[in-house]
């Protein structure tokens, strides 16, 4: 089957990965990957922790350490591999041939990033002498994909560990201008300090421009007649429409791409949970549904794609569009700055009991800008919960045990829950925008 990798950025996002069905997690450290300055990562005191919980969840983690490297780093890159084999971190994701060399000096498995832009099979094949997997560049069309898996397979292509070479393809994120990520605009507005290709991106290419004619003083916006001006701002990538394609079988054992991988260590837990749960269900009916004897009464229809994109439109996103799968250039622009998420958090307060048996929570309302109410759809989030959504039912004075048709800021209540929850966790109320 083939495998979800799912971001994540913390143990609240690890945990609702894992909560949401991910077969993989990968993450950063504060140290040399794409996302270190608008992310928060883990530290390298982390790692046996975040292995245990995998362990234990049966799933597999991945370090990205997919940015450029400069000499004097060598040795701070030496340092982080040795932890990763301590810790025996599942593998490293990289681009850097110094991170890729060190690392196979150490035995340490390797997963070639999107960052060197892999677009032909005999690029491929040089990889595979030094990696068991490869992410192929996101410009590639879904034909170009499975002729690249159907050559893997005619001609044995191994990778590094002596199994067929893997391919993964980004199935779901943030799209961008340059070619598989290889950006120097907000390097060149803001300077040396903002490079994309150290983790250290500003997304200036989400805003909206205006092109000056300084003879005639004529002004421009960049983008579509009597349209909005954010023309290098792309959707974001959904393949919902599309997934059986992705995840076909060439024969009897092998699928066209073998992981599928969630774009997102910058967004939020309820981010992480949706879009894993909705690839993780959509993939479970596939697997259900193919073959000739399909007696399961779901259906990986146009009825399913719908509601599983109407729940990931509820989180982060700029619009939605299958990117280049369909082999069309990305010409699907955002028209609008920021999220067009359907539904919106709001903090209500935090947990402050759990009552075990009786499935009760309590909760110390801290917010004056929302009030608790019968039937609001709230949510709950935290290192070891991750993510848990439910809705209001019954509201308790905790002082007097009585029922209540509402709570504002001071008060505290009580609400049953069906979900282990624990002292700490952010609770929210979630609304429609």
């Amino acid at each position: 089957m083939t495998e979800l990798m799912s971001p994540c950025a913390n143990f609240e996002t690890l945990n609702a990965a894992i909560k949401a069905g991910c077969n993989s997690v990968y993450f950063g450290i504060k140290q040399l990957n794409m996302r270190t300055s608008r992310t928060k990562n883990f530290e390298l005191k982390d790692l046996p922790k975040i292995k245990k919980i995998c362990t234990n969840s049966k799933i597999s983690c991945y370090l990205t350490l997919n940015s450029i490297v400069y000499d004097n780093e060598l040795k701070k890159v030496e340092k982080i591999l040795r932890k990763i084999k301590k810790h025996k971190i599942d593998a490293v994701i990289a681009s850097d041939w110094a991170i890729i060399l060190m690392a196979n000096k150490m035995k340490i498995p390797v997963h070639i990033s999107t960052q060197q832009s892999c677009s032909n099979i005999e690029s491929l094949k040089l990889f595979s002498k030094y990696a068991e997997r490869i992410v192929l560049a996101r410009e590639l069309s879904l034909k170009q994909i499975r002729e690249i898996k159907k050559n893997i397979i005619k001609n044995k292509i191994k990778g590094s560990t002596g199994k067929l070479m893997q391919i993964e393809c980004f199935c779901h994120g943030a799209m961008c201008i340059s070619i598989s990520g290889r950006c120097f605009l907000s390097q060149f507005v803001y300077g040396s300090k903002f490079s994309a290709n150290r983790g250290r991106c500003l997304q200036n290419c989400r805003r909206e421009y205006i092109i000056k004619d300084t003879e005639k003083n004529n002004k421009i916006k960049v983008g579509q007649e009597n349209d909005k001006a954010y023309a290098i701002s792309p959707k974001d990538l959904c393949t919902i429409e599309i997934l059986d394609k992705l995840v076909e079988k060439l024969d009897k054992i092998n699928n066209c791409i073998d992981v599928l991988k969630i774009e997102g260590r910058g967004r939020s837990v309820d981010y992480i949970y949706v879009v894993t749960k909705a690839y993780r269900n959509a993939l479970n009916v596939i697997a259900e549904t193919s073959g000739k004897k399909n007696k399961s009464k779901i259906k990986f229809d146009a009825k399913l794609k719908k509601k599983l994109i109407n729940d990931m439109k509820k989180v982060y996103n700029r619009g939605l569009s299958t990117g280049f799968y369909l082999g069309k250039p990305l010409n699907e622009w955002s028209k609008a700055y920021g999220s067009k998420a359907t539904e919106k958090k709001y903090l209500l307060g935090k947990v402050i009991n759990y009552f075990k048996n009786a499935k009760v929570v309590e909760i110390n309302i801290e917010s004056g800008e929302v009030e608790l109410k019968i039937g609001n759809k709230i949510a709950f989030t935290g290192a070891t919960t991750g993510y848990y959504e439910s809705i209001v039912e019954e509201i308790r004075d905790s002082k007097t045990n009585k029922k209540v048709n509402s709570a504002k800021k001071g008060h505290k209540v009580t609400i049953k829950t069906s979900e282990r929850l624990r002292d700490g966790d952010k609770v929210f109320i979630v609304k429609k925008r």
